[in-house]
């Protein structure tokens, strides 16, 4: 027989089942099948019938089949579940579930394969997924924050919900927990999820201590919430009670780093930020450095290390608050370049500063990198007053601050003492702005309370006295700490007790006096208050010298009245005697050199009744200020002896004797002039004795005296009719005040009649030509009255002529009653003996023929005088001699002269008696020398003051002195003081006029005394309009030895004065005693410079030095000092309007300094400079500039104003056509008349056509202001220059970025920029792409603020006149930038090209990212097609490297290749697409950002396939199953497969 076996290939009937739950599936063929022959590879499950996305089964089990065997259960292996079930687009409904069989899958009984099923089948019955996931493990990884979570299922990602984890530390749940607030995965659906620790959430676990350190207090509890399976299902719940034990912890072993800190100085708080919970009781403040820069070791720098300090929170943290303590924060704000803004606040740490949670040390920012403060929050809170302390002691007030305050800033005039926290009355006290006060920024100041205020203060008895009465206030501002905030007001009502009181122990000391002549006041100056009640005035004493010597003079003191007033400043009222007494020396009081005071120990006390310090002679205190007497003295009474010819005259002070002038005093026998019995008489002269004194005894000339006896009516005979009166010129006081004139006659005090006997003093015996009629002429010792002569009574023997002095002895003639007798004076009788007499005495000869045989005698009844005294009677005996004897025809001739030329005396002596009257002084002329000379003066105004017989007294006028000495050197000495008269000038006795004495036979002086009286200034005026001074002096002066600058000109006596001593001055005429002077314009600007001097003669007052000038003798004029300087008299304005000095002008291009030369000092509060107008020529339609309002005002008063241009100005000025150079003539200026006034506000003539300026090139060279701006966001950076620059110049290669200003760890020169001209100053670069790569490839460049300068050389720019920049050097401090805009976009990948021969991804980024593993993640890269789906290719590792800075190779492994191979797609250019995982990679800023991840896919730029062929790498015979299996380098196609 023929057996035919079966030959007919199976087939597959349905794809019945596919369980998911259960991992099965059915199939259903239409006859039996061999199972023995099944291969699970020939079975691919797919998600449609296009077969787009499939999973060949790699392996599993047949689980049974029908008793027929048409139909199998085949269990899937968990490899290709696992598979199945990462992709989501298969297997997920019956509508994906579809299966394609290849060959060789199985067979009949007969051996007969089932063909091939390449077009898919769908499943009839589908079950899903009802299984809740589970999870089965986890590991914690502390230092990536990595926690990774393994399923017994696949999950998917995009259902993970974080915040249902829960961390516990034991697995019942009691201990420690926390719940995830966040994390994210990159993983897509996989059985295990990688989740990222969010930073908040690790450090949170971190800051349990007893919570994920180990693996024994690792547990994890979750709600089925956290996550889900494809199918939707949850999963299964973890319970707190029944946590789940990490199956692998690894510890944190990362040192944690110092990301970031911020400053508020205000409050003294650091806030610092750590990379992870720190262990903050670990935290050694004494580890920290402050320092205002980012290299600590380059010289300058400033740094504390700090010693103090609260931390909150003090156990744990990432971030905690440092309180520093107030010495630490105190001495920072002391250095006034340290943390003040953020360009000087950085900070160094060492790793043992602090600790993390797992004991890591901090990795340390060294001192030479300092890490830079990323905000900085300046001082703004207001210092405040702790507590103060009062020591009276010392005069100060020390007060304690809650901060370091500014000294400069602290204000005691805004401080108020008072008695209580209210203030009532006048308990009160306010401060001086003069305080001396502390000059050290401390939080401790002191300020010291001025005398004045001091001493005010103590006064006042309820105030100050204690702590219990010492309160304090103030007002806002009354000092700033050292950020200038203000501290804020305490007002009345809540003032603060004293925490310290120190009572005054010091004795109080003379400072200084006052002796006031006018007000007749010592005035005591102490340095504190002192009680007026304990002052004993008697224990003071007045001294000329602080030493003793032979012209030593003490005064005690007598005070009248003493004020009672508790004060610093003590008056006693002195007494008349005491200031005569004063003023009666000419060596003591009248300046402050000869006027010193020494006083005992107990003349005063202080408030604290400490006596005063003894004031010994050696330590005499000189008198601060003698103030003149400006009160006129008065006569106050008069005495009149005619017995001795004595005038007792007393003043109210003490006069100068030197300037008493008789002849200004009139004796008046009434005080009725209607009283017929009215009369008077001026004294001619009379005898003053010497020195100054306030009584004076004055002998008066017999002239005077016989004058008075013989007016009729009488005067002076009686006291009944004696009464005088004075004029103003009849003396002065030593102050040259004039006397009060007595108007109403002043009646005699105490009379003293004459009882005195009259003598006859001489007589004469004259005849003319020796012929008759002969004159016998009497003098008498005194007026004598005449009507008494009782002729009729006369014994001839009563009156002998006698031969011989003794009578006896020759002969005589008695005089008979035929004798006539005539009064010529009435102390001058004439007898005219009649011719018989004459005749009998002609026999008696040689009786009368000669002087020596001519005498007389006389009885004492011959004659009385007015006061009825008989007349001393002539002894026979001893007869008297005649005194002249002849007929007298010679004139009188001068025989010599003397002069005093100190006060004016001229005392002439001539050979004979001559008469007073007349005599004419005009005919009198001085000279030089005998002969013809140069020099003489007549005198015109001088007066006769005496003539006593033949001496002639002239009192020279002063006038006439004047005159005299501008004749100089006339009358300087005896060789050139010589005298002539004219004839007439005066007569003798017998009328003969005296003799003329020519030139040539001038008499010279017999002695001269020269001048000796310094000359005073007695006023001044200032003529400011023309710029002079005109003096008038006392006398004439030498102008030779003018010395202007010895003169200053005050605003007022004493101290607080604005003051200015001349430079110079030029004589400008002299009118002696008037000079007048031109002063310099130096001079004179200077002095208009000041508003308070000069302007009224309210504020102009002179100090003059003696060395100013001297008369023609060198005496020095007197001195005016500060407290005595002598007011002017006028003032003339100035009433010139000022002009502009165009030409002597500048407009400095260098500075930006526009000077103004005006003709004169210029008010600089009144300028207004937006009247100034700069334009390029005179013409209107120039370009012009109006310079800002804005611009500073000029503060000083001056003649040039230099007005600095605000920068702007000058940048516009440098971009326009204007002003170039000094040689391009486009400069002018034009002003309007509100410009500016004058001192005296007079306002500026305008220019209204515009006139040239000079200009100062520009040649400085342009410097960086400011590195504004870095901005990493879009790769730029601007920088300010600090003026107009010239853009086409620029050249950015010359720009270097580094890290520090000095030896920088990491510089980037830039290769080139795209360049902006922001404005004049102000240019932006875009950085190059390569620059910027290099940039941010650099970590340790411009990552911050500390570690971004920029340095550039001279080739980067030039300014508009073509100066080169000044390059920058690199010193301290460097030019860090401004503002650095920090990277917070995540990098782009631009381009990608892929190379499947070489194995070489390379991606193009659009910056440079970072290629760590742990941050740039290669499983976050897959490929897949031009759709996103689930059958993309992750990459699961490589190798990666930067082989440029925007590119970055991936070395594939051959894993991922080979997966890539076996796939549809990455077949070509057009089928290769990426897909790229959120955060897969970072870029490299200080703070990564990471890449955002890419929805659609990337197709690659640049594709090249495989073109190495695939090697056979093994194969395996296996028999058992019929089996060869090839192993290849590559994947293979198998379609290309050829057995």
């Amino acid at each position: 027989s023929i057996f035919i076996g079966d030959i007919t290939k199976p087939l597959l009937v349905n794809f019945l089942v596919l369980d998911i739950n259960s991992a099965q599936l059915q199939l259903e063929f239409d006859e039996p099948v061999d199972v023995r022959s099944f291969s699970a590879s020939s079975i691919f499950l797919t998600n449609d019938v296009l077969n787009s996305t499939s999973v060949n089964l790699t392996g599993g089990v047949i689980e049974s089949q029908n008793l027929d065997s048409t139909i199998i259960l085949y269990s899937i292996s968990d490899s290709d579940y696992r598979t199945l079930k990462l992709d989501s687009t298969i297997a997920t409904s019956r509508s994906d579930s579809f299966t394609f069989i290849g060959s060789n899958f199985i067979t009949d009984f007969s051996g007969n394969y089932l063909d091939e099923i390449l077009v898919p089948r769908q499943v009839v019955t589908f079950f899903p997924d009802i299984t809740q996931p589970q999870l089965l493990s986890y590991e914690l990884d502390m230092n990536s924050g990595l926690l990774l979570l393994t399923f017994d299922d696949v999950v998917t990602s995009n259902t993970l919900d974080t915040t249902k984890l829960t961390f516990q530390s034991t697995s019942s749940g009691i201990g420690s927990s926390y719940q995830l607030t966040g994390g994210f995965s990159n993983i897509t659906n996989d059985y295990f999820i990688i989740i990222k620790l969010t930073n908040s959430d690790l450090n949170s676990i971190k800051a349990l201590s007893d919570l994920a350190t180990n693996i024994n207090n690792t547990f994890l509890s979750l709600q089925s919430e956290t996550i889900m399976d494809n199918f939707g299902q949850p999963v299964l719940s973890i319970i707190t009670s029944q946590a789940l034990q990490a199956s692998n912890f690894i510890v944190d072993t990362i040192n944690p780093t110092l990301d970031m800190f911020t400053f508020d100085v205000g409050s003294g708080t650091l806030m610092f930020t750590f990379s992870e919970t720190m262990n903050i009781s670990t935290f050694k403040l004494d580890q920290l450095i402050i320092l205002n820069t980012p290299n600590g070791n380059f010289p300058g720098t400033i740094s504390i290390q700090l010693s103090n300090g609260s931390a909150s929170p003090s156990d744990v943290g990432d971030i905690f608050t440092l309180f520093l303590n107030t010495p630490d924060l105190n001495t920072i704000k002391e250095q006034p370049n340290l943390c003040t803004n953020d360009n000087n606040t950085f900070i160094s740490i060492t790793p043992n500063t602090i600790f993390d949670m797992s004991g890591n040390p901090i990795i340390d920012i060294p001192i030479e990198a300092a890490l830079a403060v990323t905000t900085h929050e300046p001082d703004s809170q207001p210092p405040s007053l702790v507590a103060w302390r009062l020591d009276m002691d010392a005069g100060m007030v020390i007060l304690t601050f809650s901060e370091s305050v500014s000294a400069q800033s602290l204000k005691p005039e805004l401080f108020i003492l008072q008695h209580s926290t209210l203030s009532v009355g006048s308990q009160v006290q306010t401060i001086s702005s003069s305080a001396l006060k502390a000059s050290q920024d401390n939080p401790i100041l002191f300020f010291t309370i001025p005398t004045s205020d001091l001493n005010e203060l103590t006064s006042k008895t309820e105030i100050a006295t204690s702590e219990q009465n010492s309160y304090i206030r103030f007002q806002t501002g009354a000092v700033q700490d050292l950020n200038s905030n203000p501290i804020d007001a305490i007002g009345n009502g809540g003032a603060i007790k004293a925490s310290g009181f120190t009572r005054d122990m010091k004795a109080p000391n003379l400072l200084s006096f006052t002796l006031d002549l006018g007000t007749e006041e010592l005035i005591l100056t102490f340095d504190e208050t002192v009680r007026g009640a304990s002052l004993n005035a008697s224990k003071l004493t007045l001294v000329n010298s602080n030493f003793s010597s032979p012209s030593f003079i003490n005064i005690t003191v007598e005070d009248r009245l003493t004020t009672l007033t508790n004060s610093s400043i003590l008056r006693i009222q002195l007494t008349i005697d005491f200031l005569n007494e004063v003023k009666r020396f000419v060596t003591i009081g009248t300046n402050t050199s000869n006027t010193f005071l020494i006083h005992e120990g107990n003349v005063v006390e202080d408030m604290s009744f400490n006596p005063a310090n003894d004031l010994i002679l050696e330590l005499a205190a000189p008198a601060d200020q003698i103030n003149r007497d400006t009160q006129s003295p008065s006569l106050d009474s008069f005495d009149l002896d005619l017995n001795t010819n004595s005038l007792v005259i007393r003043f109210s002070e003490t006069v100068n004797r030197d300037t008493i002038s008789l002849d200004q005093l009139t004796f008046i026998s009434t005080e009725d002039p209607n009283n017929p019995n009215f009369n008077n008489y001026t004294l001619i002269s009379g005898f003053i004795p010497p020195g100054n004194d306030h009584v004076f005894n004055i002998t008066l000339l017999t002239e005077d005296l016989n004058n008075l006896k013989q007016l009729d009516p009488e005067v002076a005979l009686n006291s009944f009719i004696t009464y005088l009166t004075i004029t103003m010129g009849f003396v002065q006081d030593l102050d040259g005040n004039n006397v009060i004139p007595i108007l109403t006659p002043l009646k005699v005090t105490s009379y003293t009649s004459d009882n005195t006997n009259p003598t006859l003093v001489s007589f004469d015996f004259i005849m003319i030509n020796m012929t008759t009629p002969l004159y016998i002429v009497l003098h008498f010792s005194e007026t004598v009255d005449a009507s008494i002569f009782s002729f009729t009574q006369l014994d001839p023997t009563k009156i002998t002529i006698q031969q011989n002095s003794n009578q006896s002895l020759g002969n005589f003639f008695r005089l008979t009653s035929s004798t006539l007798v005539s009064l010529v004076r009435d102390d001058d009788i004439i007898l005219t003996i009649p011719e018989i007499d004459f005749q009998t005495i002609q026999t008696l000869a040689p009786l009368g023929q000669n002087s020596t045989s001519t005498w007389l005698s006389a009885e004492t009844d011959f004659v009385r005088d007015r006061s009825g005294n008989l007349v001393e009677a002539i002894d026979p005996s001893s007869a008297i001699n005649v005194f002249s004897h002849t007929a007298d025809l010679i004139p009188p001739f001068l025989t010599g002269f003397d002069v005093d030329m100190n006060v004016g005396n001229l005392i002439l002596t001539f050979n004979e008696r001559i008469l007073a009257s007349p005599i004419q002084l005009n005919l009198f002329v001085l000279q030089e020398s005998i002969g013809p000379h140069t020099r003489e003066h007549r005198l015109s105004s001088s007066n006769v003051s005496s003539i006593m017989n033949n001496v002639l007294s002239v009192l020279i006028s002063t006038e006439d002195l004047n005159i005299i000495k501008q004749q100089f050197p006339l009358f300087i000495e005896v060789d050139t003081a010589f005298i002539r008269t004219d004839q007439t000038a005066l007569y003798d006795i017998a009328e003969n006029p005296n003799t003329l004495l020519t030139q040539d036979f001038a008499i010279q002086a017999s002695s001269l005394v020269a001048d000796r009286i310094r000359p005073v200034l007695q006023n001044f005026t200032f003529n400011v309009e023309n710029s002079q001074l005109i003096f008038t002096f006392s006398e004439t002066i030498n102008e030779t030895g003018l010395d202007p600058i010895q003169l200053t000109l005050s605003s007022n006596r004493g101290t607080g004065a604005v003051r200015y001593t001349l430079t110079g001055g030029i004589l400008r005429n002299i009118l002696n005693p008037i000079v007048t002077i031109n002063l310099t314009d130096t001079d004179l600007n200077i002095i208009k410079s000041f508003p308070q001097l000069g302007t009224s003669i309210y504020n102009t007052f002179l100090i003059v030095d003696a060395d100013f000038i001297s008369d023609l003798f060198g005496n020095r004029v007197f001195s005016y000092g500060v407290n005595d300087a002598i007011q002017a008299m006028d003032l003339v304005v100035d009433q010139t309007p000022p002009s502009l000095l165009t030409l002597q002008s500048t407009l400095d291009l260098n500075t930006g300094v526009l000077s103004l030369f005006f003709t004169e000092t210029m008010n600089s509060s009144s300028f207004n400079i937006e009247s100034i107008t700069l334009s390029n020529s005179d013409s209107s339609s120039s370009s012009q500039l109006a310079l800002s309002s804005t611009t500073a005002q000029p503060t000083d008063n001056r003649v040039i104003i230099n007005i600095t241009l605000l920068q702007e100005d000058l940048n516009t000025i440098k971009s326009l056509s204007l002003c170039d150079n000094s040689t391009s003539n486009n400069c002018y200026i034009s002003i309007s008349t509100d410009l500016a006034e004058d001192m005296f506000g007079l306002s500026v003539y305008p220019i209204i056509i515009a006139q040239s300026i000079p200009v100062i090139n520009d040649i400085t060279p342009p410097e960086l202001v400011q590195f504004t701006i870095l901005n990493l966001m879009n790769k730029s950076l601007i920088l300010s220059f600090s003026e107009t620059i010239d853009f086409s110049t620029l050249d950015p290669t010359a720009i270097v970025l580094q890290s520090l200003f000095q030896s920088p760890l990491s510089s980037v020169a830039l290769s080139g920029a795209t360049t902006q001209q922001l404005s004049e100053t102000e240019i932006q670069l875009q950085l190059s792409t390569e620059d910027f790569g290099l940039l941010k490839l650099d970590k340790y460049l411009c990552s911050s603020r500390g570690n971004c300068y920029i340095f550039a050389t001279s080739d980067l720019i030039q300014d508009k006149s073509g100066n080169p920049f000044s390059n920058i050097q690199m010193v301290e401090p460097g030019i860090l930038v401004k503002t650095l805009i920090a990277d917070t976009i995540g990098p782009l990948l631009y381009s990608y090209t892929l190379d499947l021969d070489s194995n070489i991804m390379l991606i193009t980024f659009d910056e440079p990212v970072a290629i760590d593993s742990e941050t740039f993640l290669l499983n976050g890269f897959s490929f897949g097609p031009a759709t996103n789906s689930t059958d993309n290719i992750p990459l699961s590792s490589g190798y990666v490297s930067r082989i440029s800075t925007y590119v970055v190779a991936i070395q594939l492994s051959l894993q991922d290749v080979n997966n890539l191979k076996v796939t549809d797609f990455v077949k070509s250019q057009d089928d290769t697409f990426l897909y790229i995982q959120p955060g897969s990679f970072n870029d490299l800023a200080r703070v990564a950002n990471p890449f955002l991840g890419e929805i659609t896919g990337i197709q690659v730029a640049a594709y090249q396939s495989d073109i190495s062929p695939p090697e056979l790498s093994s194969f395996t015979l296996d028999l058992s199953n019929n089996l060869i299996i090839f192993s290849f380098s590559e994947p293979v196609l198998r379609s290309s497969f050829n057995s």
